[in-house]
């Protein structure tokens, strides 16, 4: 009878410490998910954004234009104190937007390991409702050193797309 209470309690000892170390682990492990929320408004897109893990070094933001589906998209990074701020904020304008045009928006952190990892993304759609955006097709030209960066022509803007 001693034996038999013995592996009993030896399983149960054995299972505690096993379901204690991977709920521990699992614990340690726990990313909270990014969250974005994009708006259509008259200053373009608002992006409100939340839950930006601790170990980000960089945000990286895309906006693709699905309605043209030219394969022309705008994009940025932001890190420092550009990230440290939106954090504080949790809020973000895209004003370079076509009025009626729907947008994809990818927000990426990524973190430094042996090279840039990605921690979590979240895409997702808006519709502009206004914002400012150029009309003709002013682009930056680098010199033959690559560093200095000009504009092609002076950029025109769009009277329509002006709600500010």
């Amino acid at each position: 009878m001693k034996t038999k209470d013995c592996v009993i309690t030896g399983i149960l000892v054995i299972g505690f410490v096993f379901f204690g170390c991977a709920t521990t682990e699992t614990d340690a492990n726990v990313v909270s998910a990014l969250t974005v929320i994009a708006k259509g408004s008259s200053q373009g897109i608002h992006l409100y954004i939340d839950n930006i893990p601790e170990d980000t070094l960089h945000l990286s933001i895309s906006m693709y234009d699905i309605t043209t589906n030219d394969r022309l998209f705008v994009g940025t990074s932001l890190q420092g104190n550009e990230l440290m701020q939106l954090r504080e904020t949790g809020f973000l304008i895209c004003p370079f937007v076509k009025i009626g045009h729907e947008y994809e928006i990818t927000v990426t952190s990524l973190k430094m390991e042996e090279y840039m990892r990605t921690i979590n993304s979240s895409t997702i759609a808006a519709v502009a409702s206004g914002g400012v955006h150029i009309i003709n097709d002013s682009t930056l030209v680098w010199n033959k050193n690559n560093n200095i960066t000009t504009l092609s022509a002076s950029p025109v803007f769009s009277d329509e797309g002006i709600n500010i």
